[in-house]
């Protein structure tokens, strides 16, 4: 959904964003000179570069990584046998940092898609549709206009109850590269197994997970296995952990040996992982994993076991955990 879709005032709001961005950042008035300017208050103008930021109008891109960073990035692509690692510093010692950490492991994965995103070979993309990882990670992503680009989500888009659900990622990466979106408006989490047959059935989905499964780039986030999200029924994480899940990637369950927790409770309409092992795009494709967070350990272990991912984003500290 572009801004232009977005309404009259909000369009006006992102042109009144970008003229205050100017002024800050290549004329140097200060927030105080720009209100002044614009006839808005000093707490509007802040308002203003928040939403410049949000919007990619104000770009801030930082080139390199500490030279510790870089030595764990191949301490991890050995370990794991992966084509990249990208690593983000530790950026706080508070305990609360989970947001920082998203942030700039999100940071650090924006410029890594984006680079694979302009690949003329990259024709189709597959993407969660949730995770506050992945969402920094496409709201980094510079403006880049490649219409003829398709993305495909990898699981459901819809709540058990069929309430619609915004999805900031797929949003997001419309507005920045203009792609063509495609959404699977079914739950991820179906009421029952009849259900979940029934849906898996129609021929609509069926194409559509056909398609995510053969895309040339798969992106997903490594959650904890009781991680709940817009469209994650609380009662599946404790059917997880009963079934001894330790994560889940791109839609589906995973153990401790990187292996599908198969669970009538569990099931998900998902992009079938066997699919995505066994095409044969398997050795042109890149699938990249982004985790934020030490707590994330057992986790990224779990999905780097299963043998899928080729490329993973993830923080210092995580980093260091998994080579301990």
């Amino acid at each position: 959904m572009g801004v232009t879709s977005l309404g009259k005032d909000h369009t006006w709001e992102i042109n009144l964003a970008a003229r205050a961005a100017w002024m800050s950042y290549v004329g140097n008035l200060t927030q105080s000179e720009i209100a002044t300017r614009l006839g808005v208050s000093s707490a509007r103008v802040h308002r203003l570069i928040q939403l410049a930021k949000q919007h990619g109008i104000i770009r801030i891109s930082i080139e390199g990584r500490p030279a510790e960073c870089m030595h764990l990035e191949a301490e991890v692509t050995a370990k794991f046998h992966l084509k990249s690692c990208t690593i983000s510093p530790f950026l706080s010692d508070k305990k609360d940092n989970q947001d920082l950490t998203s942030l700039a492991v999100g940071q650090a994965a924006g410029q890594v898609l984006a680079q694979h995103i302009l690949l003329p070979s990259t024709k189709s993309l597959a993407i969660d549709p949730f995770g506050t990882t992945l969402t920094e990670a496409v709201r980094s992503i510079p403006q880049i206009s490649k219409p003829a680009l398709q993305v495909w989500p990898t699981y459901g888009c819809i709540s058990r109850d069929f309430k619609s659900v915004s999805s900031p990622v797929l949003s997001t990466l419309e507005m920045r590269t203009k792609a063509e979106i495609g959404l699977l408006p079914v739950p991820y989490a179906p009421g029952s197994g009849a259900e979940a047959d029934s849906f898996e059935q129609l021929q609509s989905v069926e194409d559509l997970l056909s398609k995510a499964s053969a895309a040339n780039v798969v992106v997903g986030q490594i959650h904890a296995a009781d991680h709940l999200d817009e469209v994650t029924p609380a009662e599946f994480a404790t059917h997880a952990i009963a079934a001894q899940a330790q994560s889940r990637f791109l839609g589906t369950y995973l153990d401790g040996l990187g292996k599908p927790v198969e669970q009538d409770k569990l099931r998900r309409i998902s992009l079938p992982l066997n699919a995505v092992r066994n095409t044969s795009q398997r050795d042109r494709r890149r699938i990249f994993a982004l985790a934020a967070g030490p707590y994330l350990k057992a986790a990224a272990l779990s999905a780097l076991h299963s043998g899928l991912i080729t490329d993973l984003v993830i923080d210092e500290e995580l980093a260091q955990a998994l080579l301990s």
